[in-house]
């Protein structure tokens, strides 16, 4: 099992909690705690790009008043979001080390900008090192790691959990900004990470966090789960699905279509010994398809016939079924 990583934050400092002490919270939760969920992260941050120009004076200082308590209020507290796919990406598998290294990026709306005041806005941790298609990059702010025994194990689970892992951020906000000129202008603003966690939308497991998380899976995981994701469900209830499906008893096709290749054999065991007649056995089958005991009835039973008729039986197998365990007498024509 992949355990909690506790990581350092290379790219960016992770900013003090809103305690009273003005230090780092001891864990995500305790940062978590003093957090609001942002929301629509669109209206969240749109005071901060509100246009207040009006026909009349009054109307303007009205908008920006209203605008600029916003904006107060909105520098004043603590949120928690998760950020967009940008968020995360995997770096190679490290044979070496025996590791996955995950990038987690200082984004909340990098790959998908928000639409403010007729703009695309960008939600990052500070200005991009450059926007490439539409996305912005080079926002590292942390780096844990998965230990994984070996490539084929770890291109496994990345393939698995690339479409599930998220990364939620407590932040504060921070300025906006300008990047740019022309075509080629873009615009934003900044949010401060106060911790982050990397989690499985569908499981609720934590996998990474800083500070370290105190609880192994997503207290809001429900709130959380995407509506995309597989049903997790234990093997023993996949088990119990599985054979809810399965018949009482096998029927007399189905027995037919497992005895039909025998006759081939039985017709051998003709050919070999030249006794004719009909042959009977008797098989008592279990619910895995598992022949527990088989018998030769008279009158071929201890003859050479008998004995080469059981050796053809050797290895069959039947269809899994749910009931009691099946006494089956099947008669086969010996010529």
């Amino acid at each position: 099992m992949v355990g909690i990583v506790p990581v350092v934050a290379l790219g960016v400092v992770l900013g003090s909690s809103s305690s009273a002490l003005g230090e780092k919270a001891a864990t995500f939760e305790d940062a978590l705690a003093d957090a609001e969920p942002a929301g629509d992260l669109a209206q969240l941050f749109g005071p901060l790009f509100a246009d207040c120009k009006r026909e009349d004076e009054l109307s303007t200082r009205q908008c920006s008043s209203v605008r600029d308590w916003l904006a107060e209020k909105l520098h004043g507290g603590t949120y928690w979001a998760v950020g967009d796919e940008s968020a995360l990406s995997w770096a190679p598998y490290d044979p070496s080390e025996k590791k996955q290294e995950l990038d987690v990026q200082g984004c909340l709306a990098c790959g998908q900008p928000l639409p403010i005041e007729g703009k695309l806005r960008f939600v990052t941790t500070r200005v991009p090192k450059a926007i490439k298609a539409g996305h912005a990059v080079g926002l590292d702010v942390g780096f844990p790691s998965v230990a994984q025994p070996n490539e084929k194990t770890a291109a496994e689970w990345q393939k698995k959990m690339a479409p599930r892992l998220r990364v939620e951020f407590v932040f504060r906000v921070g300025p906006v900004w300008k990047s740019g000129a022309g075509d080629k202008a873009f615009e934003g603003v900044t949010f401060v990470p106060l911790a982050y966690r990397v989690f499985d939308r569908c499981s609720g497991r934590v996998v990474a966090s800083d500070p370290p998380s105190s609880s192994v899976t997503v207290n809001d995981a429900p709130a959380l789960r995407d509506a995309s994701c597989p049903e997790e469900i234990s093997e023993a209830e996949q088990r119990k699905r599985e054979d809810a499906l399965l018949p009482a008893q096998l029927s007399p096709k189905q027995i037919n279509l497992v005895m039909a290749p025998i006759k081939e054999r039985v017709h051998d065991c003709y050919a070999e010994f030249e006794v004719s007649g009909t042959a009977t056995v008797k098989l008592v089958v279990d619910r895995d398809g598992s022949i527990e005991t088989m018998n030769v009835l008279a009158p071929f039973d201890k003859t050479p016939t008998g004995y080469c008729i059981s050796t053809a039986l050797k290895g069959t197998s039947f269809p899994h079924f749910r009931g009691d365990k099946m006494i089956i007498t099947y008669p086969f024509k010996v010529n």
